[in-house]
């Protein structure tokens, strides 16, 4: 099986909250109504990854990030995937923040690597648009 990633143009940021989600998911779907975002809550945490570089429901921000989508869906019964696309990354000295979702995986790279890790990738066999 062939991985092809799609290399978005939108900035993403990672930020750990501090206050409600309600506003910041009302914020989100106001202003980028269509744009890719993932929310997580643990005990210890909330963390949200999206367009949005500042909120004051915000207590830390990272970024800007470059969002890689593999492209998809994904079978669940396919083992190795993250893997293959991530070990050229740490071959190459490229810190990634990964995320999952039923149908794919995203792989977040820090914007100024991003064309780097793009040619990694390329360099690697892997096809990357955008």
């Amino acid at each position: 099986m062939k991985i092809s990633l799609c290399r978005h143009a939108t900035s993403m940021w990672v930020a750990q909250l501090a206050g409600s989600i309600d506003e910041v998911v009302e914020q989100l779907s106001a202003t980028h109504p269509h744009a890719f975002w993932s929310l997580t809550s643990t005990p210890d945490e909330i963390s949200l990854v999206s367009p949005l570089e500042h909120h004051e429901a915000f207590s830390a921000c990272e970024g800007p990030w470059t969002l890689f989508e593999v492209e998809g869906p994904l079978d669940f019964g396919l083992t190795g995937i993250l893997n293959s696309l991530t070990k050229p990354m740490a071959d190459a000295g490229i810190s990634i923040f990964a995320i999952s979702t039923y149908d794919t995986d995203y792989i977040l790279v820090k914007s100024d690597v991003a064309d780097y890790a793009h040619a990694v990738w390329q360099q690697s066999g892997f096809g990357v648009t955008g």
